[in-house]
């Protein structure tokens, strides 16, 4: 999750929403 984080951070941060 945390290399997801620094790859693509609204990626993430969708995912999560």
């Amino acid at each position: 999750m945390e290399i997801f984080d620094n790859l693509s951070k609204p990626s993430i941060e969708t995912c999560l929403k």
